[in-house]
């Protein structure tokens, strides 16, 4: 697991710059990262959403960073399967719609979470993660930022 993650890009009048670092405490005691940091972008033109994802493993669990890994890739595909109607609310600005999609696309990758933790013989409880997303639209015109997850933290 890398000790830090830098990631960015530029989409049009839009600059973005994430990081992802290992604490002190962490860094101390030998452990690995815990977060995991997904950026992507979806779609083309004024149609693309940005996706930025920061995901956190239980403290104190070993496989944390892996499950922290697990949940940013399943939001992810999650948003990319979902971006055309995603992309149609933020536009129309249909807060409601935005709302319980993004709830149900953000239940889902922690209820994988918890079957690939079953899978592996984990206590689910261990084997989590807090997700804190933020969905951006590359049309300049389209004022709408989203931010949602769940779990501490935000």
């Amino acid at each position: 697991v890398a000790d830090t993650v830098l990631d960015g890009a530029r989409y049009g009048a839009c600059t973005l710059r994430a990081a992802s670092v290992r604490g002190d405490s962490a860094r101390y005691r030998g452990e690995p990262r815990r977060d995991s940091l997904l950026t992507a972008r979806f779609g083309t033109g004024d149609q693309a959403l940005l996706l930025v994802a920061m995901a956190t493993g239980a403290r104190a669990t070993p496989g944390a960073h892996r499950a922290a890994a697990e949940v940013c890739h399943w939001i992810g595909r999650a948003v990319g399967r979902s971006q055309a109607r995603l992309a149609q609310d933020m536009r129309a600005a249909r807060r409601a719609d935005l709302k319980s999609g993004l709830h149900r696309l953000t239940d889902r990758s922690l209820g994988r979470l918890r079957a690939s933790a079953a899978e592996q013989g984990l206590d689910p409880e261990e084997y989590a993660a807090g997700l804190r997303c933020l969905l951006l639209p590359a049309d300049p015109a389209c004022r709408v930022r989203v931010f949602f997850g769940v779990g501490p933290g935000g």
